[in-house]
This record gives C-alpha cells, structure tokens and sequence, in this order.
C-alpha cells in the first residue's frame, strides 16, 4: 500500500479516512523511512513503469481527481449536516421545545428585564423622597411624600413579583440605580449653596419618566399573566391603574413647577388647595397677564387625589385560598 511509503517524519499527508481506515487494517509502518540516496533508485522505477506502458502521470492525475471528490463529498456533507442542525434549531424555537430556542431563554432575559426595572425602581424611590424633603409648601409635601409612599409601595411589589416567579435580585444592579440616583445630586442646576428652582422641575420629569417607564412593565407583566398563574391579573391591572393616576398627577405638578420656575406664573387654580407659588392673582405674574403656557398651567395645577395601595399579590393568593 502506498501509504507506506509516505510515513515520513516532518510532513503532513491528508488522505481519506477511508485510506486511513485500510491501513490501519492490514497496513505496516516501514521500519526504516526513505531517505534521499533513495531517490535515483526511484527514478530508474519511474522510467522501467513507463518502459510497461504504465503512464505515472496519469496515475498521479487519477488520484487527485479521486481525491479532490472524496474531499468535495466529505465538505458537501458537512454542510448538509450543519443544514440540518440549524434547520432543526430553526423549527425548536418556534415552538419552544429547542435547547437553543427563545423560550428556553426566556427566564434568564425576564430576570434581566426585572432586574433592570428594580434598579430603576430604586433610584425612582430615592428621587422621590428626596424631592419630597425638598419642598417648602406644606401641600405640595403632602403630595409628594404620599407619591413617594406609593413609589415604596410599587417598589415592594416588584420585589415580591420577582420572588413569586422565582428571580434572583442583582444586588449590584440594583445598588448601581441608587448611585445613578446620589449622583444626578451633584447637578447644581444654577446654585451651589442652596437648592435650586429649577431641581423641581428636573426631578419630576425623571419621576415623570420612572413612572411611564413602570406602567410599561405592569403591561409586559400583564401580557404574562395569561399564560402565568404565578402572576395575577388583577393585583397587575390595580398597579397600572395606580401608574396611570401617579403618571396625570405628576404631568400637573411638573406643569406648575415649570410654569413657576421658568414662565414666572401664578400657577394656582381658583378654589385650589395649593398655595399661591408667585404673588397675588391680580399682580403682573399671574395668568391674566401671562401667555398661554402659564394659563394651562393656572388650569391644571391641583394634583389629582392618588389611589390607595392595590391589594397585593399575597393577599389576593390568601383570599384565593380562602
């Protein structure tokens, strides 16, 4: 066999496996490997086979013709099996039964989708109360402090989310949103010793967003619970509702603050309970003398009233079992 001759340290030969496969059958390894006072003697054989009517060219030829085939045959092979994996992967995930599938993944991305939400959970948690301890107007302590108390509460409720359906927390995601939250302090907003107008209206549109970008998640949660019992629809629909309130009432306290801070407005509605933020309703700032903006504002200064905390997820499954 011509394998034999080909043993020879320092090189490399590709063959077929099925070459391969023959001379580990009935082949022998040569005890000594040509060397080159060989080759003359090789070159006599050369012109005595040809001396036969034996053509080595052609017999060369042959078997590069062979083995470039065999080669194709082995890539074309290879091919129509990676074909057929990705195929079969292809068909897996669309009914979610495949290792490599969306849905196989689907519990790691949720716990990052959760994860992300709760660290924006907690920053929005100590913006809120931070903006609370801020205000001066009695009132407008009021409400926000009862929104900051809603914040916790949604927060909590996250949380437990998040347990039912077995989700780790990212605690260093999570103390990652509470630095992001300390360190949007260190803006000066046009005052360095002391707090500045302007830090109102900034921190109820983060709120505005933190609160919209919350709503968003009840409803991703919602979609879930239909295929979910570990999620319930209802504790689910009483937290988007509360979003909602929270959302109109922050959208009027983010109205008046900039209508006070940048229009230079009066911002209170007749028969309102908030205080008068800039003078007399009949002096030069009030909406009888302002544009347009401010006289929206005049109109939708009252917070609307917040809804009371929803019946959490644990007590609607102990009412269940009841």
């Amino acid at each position: 066999m011509y394998v034999s001759e080909l043993v020879v340290p320092g090189t490399v030969n590709t063959m077929p496996a099925s070459t391969l496969d023959a001379f580990a059958d009935h082949g022998h390894v040569p005890a000594a490997a040509p060397v080159a006072d060989t080759y003359t003697s090789a070159a006599a054989h050369f012109e005595e086979l040809g001396r036969t009517g034996i053509d080595f060219m052609d017999v060369t030829d042959t078997l590069e013709r062979e083995g470039l085939a065999k080669f194709e045959d082995s890539w074309a092979e290879l091919g129509a099996t990676v074909d057929r994996e990705v195929r079969a992967d292809a068909d897996a995930s669309e009914d979610g039964t495949g290792p490599s599938g969306e849905s196989s993944n689907a519990p790691a991305l949720l716990a990052i989708y959760l994860n992300d939400h709760l660290a924006g959970a907690t920053g929005g948690l100590e913006l809120c109360r931070r903006a609370a301890q801020g205000q001066r107007d009695e009132e407008r302590t009021t409400a926000f402090s009862t929104l900051a108390k809603q914040v916790e509460e949604d927060h909590d409720s996250l949380v437990q989310i998040m347990f039912d359906l077995g989700v780790s927390t990212d605690h260093p995601k999570v103390a990652l949103g509470r630095l992001t939250e300390k360190a949007g302090r260190l803006k000066p907003n046009g005052r360095l010793f002391s707090r500045s107008p302007l830090s109102d209206v900034l921190e109820l549109e983060s709120m505005l967003l933190g609160v919209q970008g919350k709503a968003s998640c009840w409803r991703t949660l919602r979609v879930l619970a239909e295929d979910d019992d570990r999620l319930y629809a209802e504790h689910l629909d009483a937290l988007l509702e509360r979003a909602e309130h929270q959302t109109a009432t922050l959208e009027e306290l983010l109205l008046a603050a900039a209508a006070h801070t940048l229009g230079h407005a009066a911002v209170c509605a007749p028969g309102s309970s908030l205080t008068q933020l800039t003078g007399p309703p009949n002096s030069p700032s009030s909406p009888a003398s302002s544009g347009s903006a401010a006289e929206v504002a005049h109109e939708q200064a009252a917070p609307r009233a917040l809804p009371g905390r929803p019946p959490s997820q644990q007590d609607l499954r102990a009412a269940g079992e009841r």
